[in-house]
């Protein structure tokens, strides 16, 4: 049995965008000080049109990055991305006091949308390799935990089972991804997508009402 898990697989399978991240260091009090959610985004279409600038706290760690046009150069976005950790003011308080990492910017390609199977014989394809990656914050974690729960119920029933691990016996997983993740959770996330991201967001309407709700609903 092969399982093929949470890492970039092969993307000539894959819709992909190119994203610029680096890692910022700092102990647990320092962490918390500067930044009470452990995932934040700010959406600025100077700096991407693709989607938002994120911040992702984790253990001594804050890890942050934003997706980025897929012509310009590794250059180019490294040091877009040094300007705005330097210069942008509105994350400052964010990343004030943290070591940044020693290396550049890191340039990669990140999953935008699932595979169409997830499972062939004896290989079970698992979170960001399957290209479970939500398309509102192009983060992979919930469909790693998710694919990894669903895969290990089913392993263990084939096992007991003497299974040979055919792909039409390890097509309950793919079953359990599209109903759990693809036609669920992901459907919410493409929504967002849309509303915030494509050509044409009525991003500041949708503000403009939000804000005017929350006035008036403190307000009465």
């Amino acid at each position: 049995m092969v399982l093929i898990y949470n890492d970039l697989y092969d993307l000539k399978f894959l819709e992909t965008y190119k994203w610029v991240y680096t890692h910022l260091y700092g102990d647990e009090d320092k962490l918390n000080d500067n930044m009470e959610f452990n995932y934040i985004f700010h959406l600025n279409s100077k700096i991407s049109q693709n989607g938002p600038f994120f911040i992702n706290k984790g253990l001594n760690r804050m890890l942050a990055g934003f997706l980025v046009k897929k012509e310009d150069s590794n250059e180019q976005n490294s040091s877009k991305f040094d300007r705005i950790l330097n210069n942008y003011k509105v994350i400052q308080p964010y990343i004030k006091g943290l070591k940044r990492d020693s290396t550049k910017p890191i340039v990669a390609e990140i999953s935008k949308a699932p595979i169409k199977n997830f499972s062939k014989d004896r290989i079970i394809i698992l979170g960001e390799a399957a290209g479970l990656v939500t398309a509102f914050f192009y983060e992979g974690i919930l469909g790693g935990l998710v694919s990894a729960e669903v895969a290990s119920k089913i392993i263990k029933t084939l096992l007991k089972e003497n299974s040979n691990f055919t792909q039409s016996e390890l097509y309950k997983y793919d079953q359990e991804i599209n109903r759990i993740l693809i036609r669920n959770y992901f459907k919410t996330q493409q929504a967002s997508e849309i509303l915030f991201y494509h050509s044409g967001s009525k991003l500041d309407i949708l503000w403009e009402i939000y804000t005017e709700f929350k006035n008036k609903s403190d307000n009465s």
